[in-house]
């Protein structure tokens, strides 16, 4: 047994250890059965010193003494000031004395959790729906239920769907992704260095494209609205109508159209339609190729260059029509008008050289018969000699036909006067 000892200020010092409830205690105070060591008061507490600090620090600041204490119904674990608390509620707050939630953290650092064997997570748990954990491993940090739901890789690129994204936002799905705005326009804006930023999105107008204005709007119910110009490198399938300046460097296949509805047609509707061959093309030219199936009615082909006079329309074939075929030849188009003389006229057709031949590009060398554009005489030839114009040749043979009508009435009036003298 120990010594009791009284020292001069009363305290009551104890040399050795002291036991209760067991005959043989292994520590300064060593307390065994169902007993309940209680401190109460303004000062009730129980305090503890750092195993490696010895002897008693009255204002700790490193941790050198900590005490457990209660107040107001919170259990506080002090060392210079609160740092851990337990509510009457079963609340744990940590850098607070009143935690709301089941754990209650206040501070201006981050919250650590580490396994330094494995994967560091927290598993979060309602009821009897399925688990979450969110957490950090090799993948870097992650949302899991019974697979990866979301990760972001160390160097910043998302995975959804996928714990192995290549890209700052990676999705992997089966379905839709979804973008939802419920006040207003739902949209993604794309950005490269200093360039325009773009946003692609949807609203009232339908999807669109837009940089500082619309570029293309799908609209509900499929209409698509190009807010510019169309640039085709490779076939068009259009079953709709095509409105604006339209450049194909591919095919353009237009919609089933006509009676049966079996042929295949681009249609085109508008005030006026231009349609013109690439200037930059080695051998410029336009070309209109039909071959129809069933019968449409009447087709019209108007055109006009700004209603003046350009050289026209050079076909290379026949040209067959059920109308009437008209060259313009109102007062209002013409200038400098002047009468052919028959001398004129009949100089012409006396210089005209009636030949037979095939043109080149025909096939079948089907036989035709005219005149030779570099041959003819110079009233009827144009400035290339390289074509000829019907009306010219038409008005060189009225007037002929009419030159020699005078001739033979001339000759008749004549021959009736000389059978009138001889008759005296």
């Amino acid at each position: 047994m120990g010594d009791i000892k009284l020292d001069a200020n009363n305290n009551v010092i104890l040399e050795g250890n002291v036991g209760i409830g067991i005959n043989n205690p292994a520590r300064p105070l060593h307390v065994e059965g169902g007993l309940e060591v209680h401190s109460g008061g303004s000062g009730g507490g129980f305090s503890f010193s750092d195993r490696n600090k010895p002897g008693f620090v009255n204002s700790p600041s490193n941790g050198e003494r900590w005490v457990w204490y209660a107040a107001d119904g919170t259990a506080r674990l002090w060392s210079g000031d609160d740092k851990l608390s337990i509510s009457k509620n079963g609340n744990v707050g940590i850098g607070t004395n009143n935690p709301t939630k089941k754990l209650h953290i206040v501070g201006s650092g981050p919250v650590a959790i580490e396994n330094p064997n494995g994967e560091a997570d927290i598993l979060f748990k309602s009821g009897s729906n399925p688990s979450w954990q969110v957490g950090t491993n090799s993948n870097g940090w992650y949302v899991w239920d019974n697979n990866y739901r979301l990760v972001v890789k160390p160097g910043g690129n998302v995975g959804i769907g996928t714990n192995n994204p290549t890209n700052k936002l990676h999705i992997v799905a089966s379905g839709p992704v979804t973008i939802e705005n419920p006040n207003g326009e739902a949209d993604i804006l794309f950005k490269s260095g200093s360039n325009p930023s773009w946003q692609v999105g949807t609203n009232n107008e339908g999807w669109y494209v837009w940089d500082n204005a619309y570029r293309l709007v799908v609209k509900p119910g499929g209409s698509v609205e190009v807010k510019g110009k169309l640039f085709v490198d490779d076939d068009l399938v259009v079953n709709g109508t095509i409105r604006g300046t339209v450049r194909v460097d591919g095919k353009l296949l237009g919609r089933d159209i006509g009676p049966d509805k079996k042929t295949n047609a681009v249609q085109f509707e508008a005030n006026a339609i231009q349609l013109a061959p690439n200037a930059t093309d080695s051998s410029p030219h336009f070309a209109l190729y039909h071959e129809l199936s069933s019968s449409l009615g009447k087709d019209l082909l108007i055109v006009n260059y700004k209603s003046g006079y350009k050289q026209g329309i050079k076909l290379e074939g026949n040209v067959q029509t059920t109308g009437a075929l008209t060259q313009a030849s109102s007062i209002a188009l013409k200038e400098n008008v002047a009468e052919l003389s028959g001398q004129e006229a009949m100089a012409a057709l006396q210089g005209l050289n009636a030949v037979k031949y095939n043109y080149k590009a025909d096939s079948q060398k089907e036989q035709h018969i005219g005149f030779i554009a570099e041959e003819v005489p110079e009233l009827v030839a144009n400035s290339e000699r390289d074509q000829l114009s019907p009306m010219d040749l038409i008005a060189v043979l009225t007037k002929a036909v009419q030159e020699q009508q005078r001739k033979i009435s001339e000759m008749a009036e004549e021959l009736n006067t000389l059978k009138r003298q001889n008759k005296k």
